[in-house]
């Protein structure tokens, strides 16, 4: 082996590390986008589901959010990356946690509500968003049993 394929193994690859840091971001910033859109569309003054393009567009960059997580998780190795990636997961999570109680119902103010959205809706944004932070624990408790 000669000695600049040493250095290069030994060091750390940083251009990867970043790389690997902006797609966490990247997939954090789809995975809440999708879901902000959605619920700006379908839910903002009240619970109205009326799909258009645009709203199959956010549930499709929204699963293709989800679906990145996976290969993700599995070239998330440095310390940076991985604090980088516990940082959007958990709050992903937190964010759908908080999102779960229904909407306060008061017809008489300016967003005033007459019907909250249905449990299965805000149960399904929690669960896309708590999704990541299930499939990061997984991989990382798969790699400590193995090392």
């Amino acid at each position: 082996m000669s000695g600049s394929e040493t250095r290069k193994s030994a060091g750390t690859n940083w251009f990867r590390v970043i790389g690997v840091v902006l797609l966490w971001g990247g997939v954090g910033a789809a995975i809440f986008g999708s879901m902000a859109y959605l619920d700006l569309d379908l839910n903002l003054f009240d619970w109205h589901p009326t799909p258009e393009a645009s709203t199959w567009v956010a549930l499709g960059v929204g699963l293709l959010g989800l679906v990145a997580v996976l290969p993700l998780t599995t070239i998330t190795d440095h310390a940076l990356s991985v604090a980088v990636a516990w940082f959007v997961v958990v709050g992903l999570c937190i964010f759908g946690l908080y999102l779960l109680p229904a909407e306060p119902l008061s017809p008489d103010t300016l967003l005033g509500r007459d019907q909250a959205s249905p449990l299965w809706y805000r149960g399904g944004r929690v669960v896309a968003m708590a999704l990541p932070v299930l499939l990061l624990g997984a991989r990382t408790l798969l790699q400590r049993r193995r090392a």
